[in-house]
C-alpha cells in the first residue's frame, strides 16, 4: 500500500470523527429582522495602537459606545509578525472585541459590521490573509 492512502484513510477517518462529533447549528429566521448596526475604528499613532465601536439597535433604539487601547504586549506581538505597521490588525481586533463584548446581543440576529480598513475588512468576510498576525485575530 502506498503511504499516500494510509494518509488519506486516517484524513477521512479524523473527518468523519469530526462531523458525527459536531453539534448542529441551528439557525431561526423568524427572529428579529432589523439588523444590528456595528461599527468599528482603530488607530495605530507613535507606538500605541487604540480601537473604538459603536453598537446601535434600530429595533429598540438602544445605542452604546465603547473603546479603550489595545495592550502593549499584542502591539509588540503584532509589530514582531507584521512588521511596524499594525494598522489593519487593531482594526481586525475593534471587529473582534465588539464580537466578544456584545455576544448575547448579536445571537440570533443579522449585524452589520462597518469595518473602514479594507484589508482587515477582506481579511474578516473571507476569513483567511496571507498575514500570521491577522490570521489569528
Amino acid at each position: 500500500m502506498h503511504p499516500w492512502i494510509s494518509i488519506v484513510l486516517t484524513f477521512c477517518f479524523d473527518t468523519e470523527s469530526l462531523l458525527d462529533n459536531i453539534e448542529p447549528r441551528i439557525l431561526d429566521c423568524r427572529g428579529e429582522m432589523t439588523p444590528l448596526l456595528i461599527f468599528t475604528d482603530a488607530a495605530f499613532e507613535d507606538g500605541a495602537a487604540t480601537w473604538g465601536c459603536v453598537v446601535i439597535d434600530p429595533s429598540t433604539g438602544a445605542a452604546e459606545v465603547s473603546g479603550g487601547s489595545v495592550p502593549d504586549f499584542l502591539v509588540k506581538c503584532w509589530q514582531n509578525l507584521a512588521g511596524e505597521q499594525i494598522i489593519t490588525q487593531a482594526e481586525a481586533f475593534a471587529v473582534l472585541l465588539a464580537r466578544r463584548a456584545y455576544e448575547t446581543l448579536v445571537k440570533q440576529r443579522r449585524v452589520i459590521f462597518f469595518v473602514d480598513n479594507e484589508a482587515a475588512r477582506y481579511a474578516l468576510i473571507h476569513a483567511s490573509s496571507p498575514s500570521v498576525s491577522l490570521l489569528k485575530i
